[in-house]
């Protein structure tokens, strides 16, 4: 048996090994660039090479409509709306701002000097780095060609020279092989786009976030309060009680596609969009907002609470029934109440086991995809998610990106996927601290 524990253990080590080299190597690669204008023809000397100033001089000349828009995004937490209407020193707040056009609004400089004030602002307020990726972005434009696995291009780059050099003789508009980490900051603050080089997982995380959030706050009171009556106050020689809890256990293996079809009859439609005959509730439509279709961030959190419901609540019955009886008597022999009993006793000792419980259900919630899709969660939205609209969510993202066949997506699903352990990590790193505090203080 110790061999047989040791040779399955070695196996989950590599199997898990393996796994993480295979999303490392989709996540880092080289690319093969080609770009719609080319940098030669824009400068006389290496764009790398040119200053601050010298770089929003060519962005002021090549792309003077667009630099509000890049002041916008690059420098202000407001929308490009809001941010043509308010003053420079409110809306670049803590930004250096041209002292005579600190009081304007971009709306309300003339036409023939908003785009030099606007590269003003970036020169003062960027790098050079950082003013290369505007131009790349806005005038250069890349697109990728094709693309290699990190191993692939480190081991096989002769190789993958003489590709392009086969496929493109002329060296004027032969493709730029240049390493790429799909798995960079910006990436967070990006919301999603139809090119991989500037797409980014803002939205989906937001949503994915908003949806633990709602899981959180209804499926763990209430798994944790149905335990409670199970084990404390209900009688197990009551049939009605057997019944429940034989479906309990027997929820917990359904699987997550029919809690889909669930969510979509009950929330969605029943209580959603009273144009399909619906309460109104779950689409907002109750509470005055109009725009409501029942396929929004409620219903897929409310989902995935019904989702991990059971086993919260099973796993809280266990930690609860793992409580010595001698500890109830001692708090009842002091002269306490059952339900002092339950809140100041039975529930600090039976925590560990609640909070691995906890664990388990948010690692299940945080990877589901079926129950998303059935509810409505949207492959494409670039607007960030409220509690009534449109939303997407980190797994149904990578989904849609290992599903598309342009050059770059792939790589950037494995990004996605490394942003999503990392989450799922801090997730069950705050719960075993909480779960360790909690066994400590028993301890004393």
């Amino acid at each position: 048996m110790r061999r047989l524990y040791a040779a399955s253990f070695g196996l989950a080590i590599l199997a898990l090994v393996l796994l993480v080299l295979t999303i490392v190597n989709e996540a880092f690669g080289y690319v093969a660039l080609v770009y719609k204008v080319e940098p030669e023809t824009i400068s006389d000397r290496p764009l790398a090479e040119l200053t601050e100033p010298e770089l929003v001089a060519l962005l002021v000349e090549k792309a003077p409509g667009q630099l509000p828009k890049m002041v916008s995004d690059t420098l202000s937490p407001l929308d490009l709306q809001t941010f043509a209407r308010t003053p420079l020193s409110q809306s670049l707040a803590g930004k250096q701002v041209p002292a005579e056009y600190a009081d304007k609004a971009p709306a309300d400089i003339p036409t023939g000097e908003r785009a030099v004030v606007m590269g003003q602002i970036l020169s003062d307020n960027l790098t050079q780095e950082q003013i290369l990726e505007l131009i790349e972005a806005t005038i250069l434009q890349p697109t990728i060609s094709e693309s290699w696995p990190l191993f692939e291009g480190l081991f096989n780059r002769s190789a993958i020279e003489e590709r392009l050099v086969e496929l493109f003789p002329d060296e004027i508009t032969r493709p730029e092989l240049r390493f790429k980490s799909w798995l960079r900051l910006e990436m967070l603050t990006k919301p999603m786009d139809s090119n991989p080089l500037v797409s980014g997982v803002r939205t989906a995380l937001l949503g994915t976030l908003y949806l633990l959030i709602i899981v959180v706050m209804t499926a763990f009171p209430i798994g944790i309060a149905a335990a409670i009556y199970l084990e404390e106050y209900a009688d197990p020689n009551k049939w009605y009680n057997r019944i429940i809890e034989t479906n309990i256990r027997n929820l917990a293996g359904v699987p997550s596609i029919i809690y889909g079809l669930l969510g979509l009859q009950l929330l969605v439609r029943f209580m959603g969009d009273p144009a399909t005959g619906g309460l109104g509730i779950t689409s907002g439509q109750a509470f005055g907002i109009n725009d409501g279709t029942g396929r929004n961030i409620i219903t897929a959190g409310l989902t995935l609470g019904l989702l991990v419901l059971p086993v919260v609540i099973i796993n809280a019955q266990e930690a609860i029934r793992a409580v010595p009886p001698s500890y109830r008597d001692a708090s009842y022999g002091l002269g306490a109440t059952k339900w002092q009993t339950i809140w100041r006793t039975v529930l600090p000792s039976a925590l560990p086991g609640i909070l691995t419980g906890i664990i388990l259900s948010l690692s299940r919630a945080v990877g589901e995809t079926a129950p998303l899709v059935v509810v409505g969660a949207s492959t494409f939205i670039v607007q960030d998610p409220g509690l009534f609209t449109r939303f997407t969510a980190l797994p149904i993202q990578i989904y849609t990106w290992t599903s598309r066949p342009q050059a770059g997506f792939r790589e950037l699903a494995a990004a996605a996927i490394i942003v999503l352990l990392v989450l799922l990590i801090a997730i069950n790193t705050i719960a075993f601290v909480l779960r360790n505090q909690a066994r400590r203080r028993l301890q004393v």
